[in-house]
């Protein structure tokens, strides 16, 4: 991703605002029952692409039902609420924070800050406007 004019890139300004060992970004479609990423910290171990089902289930009902940031800490916590349970887990993550991307129509999409350290500790909802202001600027550059 481009630097922002600061000598710091996007996606060093993300993990530093969120302390993230990686974060993904993914936008829900209803109608097609689908999320898609737009951007991942690590491409190499999460695509920055593509999407996966939503399943309606775990984090994805909670995070739309809701607007406080979805915190899942531990290995259990995470097999119960993610069916990609076996990826999320194979990284080494043990804590995962869901930041809900509010539109006009509720939560459209996620930011995913995913920590190998389950005992990370900060207040995670006031990241939530933060990292909103971080995720308009990445996917509109020319407005920012």
């Amino acid at each position: 991703m481009a630097s922002d004019g600061a000598g710091t890139s996007r996606d060093e300004d993300v993990l530093a605002l969120t302390g993230a060992d990686l974060v993904t970004v993914l936008l829900f479609d209803r109608m097609a029952g689908r999320a898609h990423r737009l951007w991942s910290s690590r491409p190499d171990l999460f695509a920055a692409t593509g999407g996966k089902p939503l399943s309606g289930a775990g984090w994805e009902f909670t995070l739309q039902h809701r607007s406080p940031a979805l915190i899942t800490r531990g290995e259990s916590a995470i097999r119960a609420g993610f069916p990609d349970h076996g990826s999320i887990l194979g990284h080494g993550i043990g804590l995962i924070v869901n930041l809900p991307l509010i539109g006009a129509e509720g939560c459209v999409g996620s930011v995913n800050c995913l920590y190998r350290d389950a005992g990370f500790m900060t207040d995670f909802d006031l990241m939530i406007p933060a990292v909103s202001d971080w995720v308009w600027r990445t996917l509109h550059p020319d407005q920012a």
